[in-house]
This record gives structure tokens, sequence and C-alpha cells, in this order.
């Protein structure tokens, strides 16, 4: 654990050195939201639980969890979700 914090701290140090965005060093999830209606999810883990009400997807350090309505995962990819539907709420767990 301590070693992967290390390497954590050290990525963050050169993202901040090279100015480089956070999201791609420490591959972190990417979330372009659209209204309430489409999420675009980039580095994502895969998806956990899938209904039309909630949809569980893997990311670095957790979940991301959206609620809503009609939701459907209009595409994946290895690299990026894309969902469609009535989103009420969107929330991380770890």
């Amino acid at each position: 654990m301590a070693k992967e914090r290390n390497s954590s701290r050290w990525k963050e140090l050169m993202a901040d050195i090279f100015e480089l965005p956070r999201d791609v060093i420490m591959n972190l999830p990417r979330i372009t939201i659209v209204g309430n209606q489409k999420v675009l999810l980039e580095n994502h883990r895969g998806i956990i639980h899938y209904d039309c009400d909630k949809i569980r997807i893997g990311i670095k350090g957790g979940e991301l969890i959206i609620s809503g309505r009609d939701l459907q995962v209009q595409r994946i990819m290895v690299e990026e979700i894309h969902i469609k539907g009535f989103i009420q709420s969107m929330h991380f767990e770890e």
C-alpha cells in the first residue's frame, strides 16, 4: 500500500512539473456529462451491475454509480463507456 501511495505521489509530481493532465498520468476516470441525458466515462474498469435504473462501473479506487430511468449502455469499448437515459444522480464509492 505504501508503495502504491509513493507511486501515486510521484505521478502527481510529474504531472505538475510537466503540466500534464492528471487523469492521463494517473489513469483517473474522466466523465463528460451532457445535461441529464448522456454520460461518457473514460478510463473505466468494466461494468459491475447494469439495469434500467442503476449502472455500477468499476473505476480506479472504487465504483461510479449512475442512477436514473431508462438507462442504456449505448457503447462500450476498452477505454470508454457511453450511457444514455434520464440521469438522476451519480456518486462515487470506495
